[in-house]
């Protein structure tokens, strides 16, 4: 039983590589792109709208950093995303032959 199990779901995977339905359970694309989203925000705002000083830090350098960072974050999630998205030219079709249906024989 365990081995027609392994069997089938050995034939339904076509391209392991680049399936987005072949990640663990509860992993969330979206987070690389929200976070980097997020530093972008946050950096905008500690370089053009905060006015306080604090002594020993630069409040505007700290936005350009994480403003940086954030670029950074959101260019490599994009990449990493396009060069592991299903090629749509790529899948290939699964035909499953089966014998044809034959009625069994009438008993009355």
């Amino acid at each position: 039983m365990a081995d027609a199990r392994r069997a089938q779901a050995a034939g339904a995977r076509t391209n392991v590589r680049g399936c987005f339905r072949c990640r663990p359970r509860g992993y969330v694309w979206g987070v690389p792109l929200g976070t980097s989203i997020f530093l972008i925000a946050v950096g905008a705002i500690l370089r053009y709208a905060v006015k306080t000083s604090v002594s020993g830090i630069e409040i505007t350098t700290v936005g350009l950093i994480l403003m940086i960072v954030g670029v950074l974050g959101l260019l490599l999630s994009l990449l990493w995303m396009i060069m592991w998205s299903p090629r749509r030219g790529a899948t290939r079709e699964r035909v499953v032959e089966r014998d044809p249906y034959e009625e069994p024989p009438r008993t009355h």
